[in-house]
């Protein structure tokens, strides 16, 4: 029996995230960066809500595809992965400009042991250049097998690429992966 999903839950995640992306441009122009503590508790409270968001939907979208192994329901998740990739650049690793994969991705998300939001410098909004936004990207940072690594992650086009996952396993009867659940 595996774990329930909450579909819409995750949307709701994806949601978020997506608005998060294309806001802080805008919210920093109404708020101007002094580097203040306003200023600081705007970019931890950033960062707290993008990684946890992350984490979340990382984490939920690799206990689903595990939840389908040995239940009869077949699904291709690479098809599913490749398709929802179609336009997007979700992200690459230092050493590869070759797009991550979507479970790859998930993976790093959850095993980053660094995260730095990326911020850009904008004078459009200040006009003496000394203001910025988050510019919807971060890094992650950590290691495997010993050896160190590095990703840059596109938030928005990775959270298009979830929800274009769970649309097409959207098509499978959730009935049927939860038929044995007491």
């Amino acid at each position: 029996m595996p774990h329930t999903f909450d579909e819409v839950g995750f949307y709701e995640r994806v949601f978020v995230l997506r608005h998060f992306c294309h806001g802080s441009r805008e919210f920093c122009t109404t708020k101007p960066n002094d580097r203040g503590e306003d200023w600081k508790d705007y970019r931890q409270w950033m960062k707290s809500i993008v990684t946890d968001h992350l984490i979340n939907l990382s984490i939920k979208l690799r206990i689903l595809q595990d939840s389908f192994r040995g239940t009869g329901i077949e699904i291709d998740f690479n098809r599913i992965a490749d398709e929802a990739l179609h336009g997007l650049s979700i992200g690459h690793t230092s050493s590869d400009p070759k797009t991550l994969s979507i479970r790859e991705a998930c993976n790093k998300v959850i095993h980053a042991t660094e995260v730095c939001l990326e911020w850009k410098e904008s004078a459009e909004i200040s006009g003496d250049g000394d203001s910025e936004y988050w510019s919807g990207a971060l890094t992650l940072r950590g290691e495997r097998e010993g050896r160190p690594w590095e990703v840059y992650l596109c938030v928005d086009d990775f959270s298009i690429a979830l929800s274009r996952m769970i649309d097409s396993i959207d098509d499978v009867s959730w009935e049927q992966l939860y038929e044995h659940d007491s």
